[in-house]
């Protein structure tokens, strides 16, 4: 009975008096609900497919009663999405309703509905919806800049010119590019979402142009710095993390996740496995998480002289167990790790103190600059999303680069048996060829 019953409404008009393109519409998704041979023999429910954004109307099919439930996504005052239902006996009904409902909830945020009312709800969905890190940055931006500023302003009245007027009021109090970049980035995400659920009419802060940040190149230790270090932190029980570091390239948050399981040494050509990155969640904790991007999870092959030093240190650790750790064996805090060890290794070598992260780039921008790597290689070895980021990222370190690449041009412009700024003499025509 379930099966000719299911045949029936896949094959037939729905509602009396519907065309027939409307009762051959697309059937995302087949399923019974609460299906029970005795009691509810014609429990069935079909999900018609609908453009994205519109709702969804579903078919319900109850001890042979037929009803179409619509369901649209609204948000609150406070940014929270929440579904609502409605039914009808016809499709068009449903979706009547559904379109009215749509309609409404623009009205649903109410005239006193302030900015950190509105955003407070909506950093909700952003916690769920995105890394822990990505919220903590909205939130920490939100908290320091942006409610104490325009948070009593009313969510509707906001104007470009009062978003304008806080990135200038930042600038003045000292509050650097980049997190004013942010402030604006958060406020027209939020603006955003409320546009896209129909709440108001138009984003205020899309006309506002984003702070332009002064770019600086990053210090990079040259190879010679790079033995410096090497030497320093023999010194110490962090070699085989600082030679690592320089030696493959990962992130300082993927070297701290890295664990006995993902080493693989013994192999013909030793290797990594990045499966996992540290984070520290919103209690302060550090956990193990995803990789940033699906190309930072990857495989990163090493030298065999830095597979005997993690040999070494990975004898008598087990599989969960991270290669690296603190000396009570607690899990490292980048923080602390720069202040205590790091940087107290940078000034026994004599080197300026560059950040933790620049390690990666050393090896990187030699294997640019003596051509022994494309930026391809390098791109699946950084774990970078696209090689365009790894050409953005070394175009301005690679020295001497554009003069290797003039005389390369130079070379491929020369003709044998002419020098430079001569001209080649035109061939005379024989008599007997003249016209």
């Amino acid at each position: 009975m379930f099966t000719r019953r299911l045949l029936r409404i896949a094959t037939t008009g729905i509602e009396s008096g519907s065309p027939m393109a409307r009762a051959k519409r697309l059937l995302r998704t087949v399923k019974r609900d609460d299906y029970d041979e005795a009691d509810n023999p014609f429990a069935v429910s079909l999900q018609y497919e609908r453009p994205a954004g519109t709702g969804s109307i579903v078919l319900k099919t109850i001890k042979g009663i037929e009803y179409y439930r619509g369901r649209v996504w609204t948000v609150d005052d406070t940014g929270v999405r929440r579904a609502r239902d409605v039914y009808g006996k016809t499709y068009s009904e449903a979706e009547r309703k559904m379109r009215a409902a749509q309609k409404a909830q623009s009205n649903e945020i109410s005239a006193t509905t302030t900015v950190a009312a509105f955003m407070r709800g909506w950093l909700v969905r952003i916690k769920t919806e995105n890394r822990i890190g990505t919220w903590r940055l909205y939130e920490s931006t939100f908290r320091n800049h942006i409610e104490p500023s325009i948070g009593k302003v009313k969510f509707k009245a906001l104007t470009a010119q009062n978003v304008r007027a806080l990135l200038v009021k930042l600038s003045e109090n000292g509050v650097k590019d980049r997190p004013r970049q942010n402030v604006r980035k958060i406020l027209h995400g939020a603006y955003q979402a409320a546009l896209r659920d129909g709440l108001i009419g138009r984003n205020p802060v899309a006309t506002v142009a984003s702070p332009k940040a002064e770019s600086h190149e990053q210090r990079i230790l040259t190879q010679d710095e790079a033995k410096k270090l090497l030497d320093a932190a023999q010194k110490t029980r962090w070699y085989p993390l600082i030679r690592l570091a320089i030696q493959s390239g990962m992130r300082e948050g993927e070297l701290f996740a890295l664990t006995v399981a993902d080493l693989h040494l013994d192999d013909k050509h030793p290797h990594l496995l990045v499966n996992a990155t540290l984070t520290r969640a919103e209690e302060g904790a550090l956990v193990r998480t995803e990789p940033k991007t699906k190309a930072s999870r990857r495989r990163v092959d090493i030298d065999p002289d830095t597979a005997k030093v993690l040999r070494g240190i990975a004898q008598g650790l087990d599989a969960p167990e991270h290669v690296f750790t603190t000396p009570n064996g607690s899990i490292i805090r980048k923080d602390n790790f720069l202040r205590r060890e790091f940087y107290p290794m940078l000034d026994a070598a004599k080197l300026p103190r560059v950040t933790f992260h620049s390690l990666r780039h050393i090896v990187n921008t030699l294997l640019l600059a003596t051509g022994a790597a494309s930026h391809l290689d390098l791109a699946a070895r950084l774990g970078h999303t696209t090689p365009r980021m790894t050409l953005e990222r070394y175009a301005r370190v690679v020295p001497g680069a554009q003069a290797g690449i003039a005389i390369i041009a130079g070379d491929l412009l020369k003709t044998k048996g002419v020098k430079p700024g001569v001209t080649r003499p035109k061939r005379s025509i024989p008599r007997s060829k003249r016209a």
